[in-house]
């Protein structure tokens, strides 16, 4: 069943949501009081948490309200059941909205680091024509429609850019059958190859844990964390380990069956086997390693200032030995 509302995107909104409804569980609130509380406070949200209290008035199951009213999105849902089923929401609401609040973050610092070259550039793109139009070479009307025009085109390239992958693989475009190949490139390309499965893995082993942490068995939750998994063709090199957990076969040694699974990723989960502390060794393990990866991010993110800047000086010198306009390049 498709939810009544489109669900929330923002994760920062999910994180303050989740918090509020973990410090209200521990403070012993119904639900629906609760979600009174929080429809007076959440804004941005009114009508899906109007929605959730009008489907718990009806008598209908706080993961199945939460999912029709687009509060909970189907990992949500599963791993809030788990939680309900276990008595032990306040700490799974914890661990969402730390997943979430984490998601925000990283969204906000590179929000944060490209709000500068992409002034600049925006600042550069209505300067640059400015002496034709103090001249009299153009008009108001032409300065401003070869300003806005340059804008809209950068911005609908980058657009486009940041787009195509998900238009091709999983959008609109994706009946030109260029998924496969791109699921191709992730895995083999050099440089990207890497940084993409390192990553994944991470994404894995983090919906694992939390739903080894509510309670969900090993032989259930391995699979539904393989469904995050972006890349289908990544995700059938752990069907091997997800069939070796189903006949008994330690998490441990399953994963050894992934050969791209780190040694270390695998010691670490032995000894969270060994001391009965699973979920907690694999959430402190990924925090680590979210904390390397966000560093090499920043690292990525800091070149793309340089790139605008070097893109700018390039404009101005071409244009100083041509005399053109950066829109009729």
């Amino acid at each position: 069943m498709k939810p009544t509302l489109p669900s929330i995107n923002s994760s920062q909104v999910k994180a303050d949501l989740y918090l509020q409804l973990s410090r209200m569980e521990e403070a012993g609130l119904t639900l629906q009081h609760a979600v009174e509380i929080l429809d007076s406070h959440q804004n941005k949200i009114t009508k899906h948490l109007k929605l959730f209290q009008q489907y718990l008035k009806a008598g209908k199951p706080i993961t199945e309200s939460g999912f029709n009213a687009g509060i909970f999105s189907a990992f949500d849902k599963e791993i809030v059941h788990a939680g309900e089923t276990s008595g032990n929401l306040e700490n799974i609401y914890k661990q969402l909205a730390k997943l979430y609040s984490n998601k925000a973050i990283n969204i906000k610092q590179l929000k944060t680091k490209l709000y500068l070259p992409i002034l600049i550039l925006t600042l550069f793109i209505f300067i640059q024509p400015l002496p034709a139009l103090i001249l009299n070479t153009i008009s108001v009307p032409e300065y401003l429609w070869t300003s806005i025009g340059t804008l809209l085109s950068i911005g609908l390239f980058f657009y486009i850019i940041l787009n195509v992958v998900s238009w091709l693989t999983r959008g609109p475009l994706k009946f030109l059958g260029l998924a496969k190949p791109i699921y191709q490139l992730q895995l083999i390309l050099p440089g990207l190859s890497n940084w993409f499965i390192t990553r994944q893995i991470n994404n894995f082993l983090i919906y694992l844990s939390l739903m080894l942490a509510a309670g969900i068995a090993i032989s259930e939750a391995f699979p539904k964390a393989m469904s995050t998994i972006n890349n289908p063709m990544f995700r059938t090199k752990f069907t091997p380990a997800a069939l070796a957990i189903n006949k008994g076969i330690s998490l441990t040694e399953s994963l050894r069956l992934v050969l791209e699974m780190d040694e270390q990723i695998i010691q670490q989960i032995k000894v969270g086997e060994e001391s009965g502390k699973l979920a907690e060794t694999i959430q402190h393990f990924t925090d680590i390693q979210r904390d390397e990866l966000i560093g090499q991010d920043n690292f990525v993110v800091e070149w793309i200032p340089r790139i605008i800047y070097l893109f700018i000086v390039g404009i101005v010198a071409y244009s100083i030995v041509t005399g053109s306009t950066l829109s009729s390049i």
